[in-house]
Parts: structure tokens; sequence; C-alpha cells
């Protein structure tokens, strides 16, 4: 929305474009990582937990 001055269009560059394939790898090893140890209930949880958090956030 143009007439919304709280977010701003980004668009990477060719350099960041490169190293985005590794970025998301880094990411999603730090995650797995981080998880390590959880079932998959648990983190369906947590899941919907962060989710609700993030909605009352947004409210505030």
């Amino acid at each position: 929305d143009p007439l919304d001055k709280r977010s701003s269009h980004i668009q990477l560059t060719q350099n960041a474009q490169q190293k985005l394939p590794h970025a998301i790898d880094v990411l999603f090893q730090g995650n797995k990582e981080a998880l390590k140890g959880f079932s998959t209930e648990e983190k369906l949880q947590l899941t919907n937990l962060l989710t609700r958090l993030i909605a009352n956030l947004d409210e505030l």
C-alpha cells in the first residue's frame, strides 16, 4: 500500500541473491539444532503458541 508509510519495498542485490541459498541452509540448520529433542507434537505446540503471541503483538 503506497499510502502506508510503515513499510518499504526492498530488493536483494545480485550478490545477496547468490548468497541466499547458503543463508537459508544456515537458518534451517540453526532451527534444527534449536529444536533438537522436541517431539513433533511439541514443535507444533510451539508454533501455535508463537503464532498467537505474534497476533497479540500485532494488536498493540
